[in-house]
């Protein structure tokens, strides 16, 4: 998806489970609470966290290789935050 990106710049481009068509483990356990529990992935690839996490995910995070970090897109947050900080 075009319109997602790394937040920050880092990377090549952000992901989303935009090609999803069903729905995840993470998004029917939202539904069944009316959105109280939080669903969060991290992963080593990208499209390894969409099948489990879904659309309604809080968060998701992958390592990116390039940069040697974990990254995560603006799928799931606007802008770059610093944890710790």
């Amino acid at each position: 998806m075009k319109t997602v990106k790394i937040p920050g710049g880092a990377g090549e481009g952000g992901a989303s489970p935009h090609r999803l068509l069903v729905s995840s483990v993470g998004d029917e356990l939202k539904i069944s609470d009316g959105g109280k529990s939080r669903v969060i992935d991290i992963s080593m690839k990208d499209r390894q966290r969409h099948p489990a996490v879904g659309h309604m995910a809080d968060a998701a995070f992958w390592f990116d290789h390039k940069t040697g970090s974990f990254i995560s897109s603006t799928y799931y947050f606007s802008e770059l935050a610093h944890v710790g900080q």
